[in-house]
């Protein structure tokens, strides 16, 4: 049999729905770290870990990882990814963020900080003074 794409038929394909993971959120980018767990950002800062079950996908373990924000408090951040060089025991991860709020935002509020650790608590600012819109 072919184990590489070409003509697949999609018909018979389905997913079953088995309830809510997460709720309350607006999650703003999801990805797979190099632990093999989904990190989910949230539009707050807040970033949501879980563990993915090998047996079936489900998740569940859900860890909250803020305390990157300590220097600043509330965020609004948008984007998450782990760095090429980050290993299940070495977490790198890059953020993006600003001030908090969807409207009257400064120009230039934008920020990327360098996230490390077991729980990406470490944080350091790499990049500043990035242009934002005035609103979104």
């Amino acid at each position: 049999g072919s184990t590489g794409g070409g003509n697949v038929d999609l018909n018979s394909v389905s997913f079953t729905k088995v309830g809510s993971v997460a709720t309350g959120a607006q999650y703003t980018s999801l990805t797979i770290g190099p632990d093999g767990k989904l990190y989910g950002l949230t539009l707050g800062g807040d970033i949501h870990r879980w563990t993915i079950s090998s047996v079936d996908g489900s998740l569940t373990n859900k860890e909250t990882l803020n305390a990157w924000k300590a220097t600043y408090g509330d965020r609004s951040a948008v984007g998450l990814a782990f760095s090429p060089n980050s290993t299940a025991n070495n977490l790198i991860a890059f953020i993006t963020h600003c001030s908090s709020g969807l409207s009257s935002a400064p120009d230039w509020d934008g920020k990327i900080s360098r996230l490390t650790g077991a729980n990406l608590e470490t944080e350091r600012l790499i990049v500043t003074n990035l242009p934002r819109s005035l609103r979104d």
